[in-house]
């Protein structure tokens, strides 16, 4: 993987989407460029299927009413100075559901979606992951033993359960449609 793509970044995969941007938009701030990006690779390959999974999972029909075309239209028309005054984001949406939702929902820190990594892994996900990840590795050249091994020992830091998480999907993903 090194040889192929080593002198690779991520910044290949973003050039077209850029250029298509620079040529279109008639406003490039960074907020419009950050709002087209999340629109072409973040949504659809990211969030739009986990709704869709989840949703399914539980036989729940979704509706996404901010990604209606008209909608995104017209957020897309806004400029982005209008969008994010006074670096807050949300500023347009959170004004106007202010004094329908209450103040300390509007205003509460993001919070993200938390999966119980760490006690997945201290319990029998970490046993299993290390023999996934051992198999992968002798049967391929995509990780380095001595790298997934490290991952594995960092069970208990903060950031070790979600990259051995990211390790297992890969070695799963490999085993179920390469192997």
């Amino acid at each position: 993987m090194l040889r192929k793509f080593g002198n690779f970044s991520s910044w290949e995969a973003v050039a077209p989407i850029r250029r298509r941007f620079q040529d279109n938009a008639w406003d490039k701030s960074h907020i419009n460029w950050m709002t087209y990006v999340d629109l072409n690779l973040r949504l659809p390959e990211l969030l739009l299927m986990r709704v869709d999974k989840m949703s399914m999972g539980v036989a729940l029909e979704a509706r996404v009413p901010f990604l209606d075309h008209k909608f995104v239209e017209l957020v897309m028309s806004i400029p982005g100075t209008v969008k994010a005054r006074h670096r807050e984001q949300k500023y347009i949406l959170k004004n106007a559901v202010r004094g329908l939702i209450l103040d300390r929902i509007i205003d509460r820190k993001k919070q993200g979606f938390w999966l119980p990594l760490r006690e997945w892994y201290l319990d029998r996900l970490g046993p299993w992951t290390r023999d996934v990840l051992q198999d992968f590795c002798k049967q391929t050249d995509f990780f380095a033993p001595s790298a997934c091994s490290h991952f594995l020992n960092g069970f208990v830091d903060t950031r070790g359960p979600v990259r051995a998480w990211s390790l297992l999907n890969v070695a799963l993903w490999w085993q179920h449609y390469i192997r």
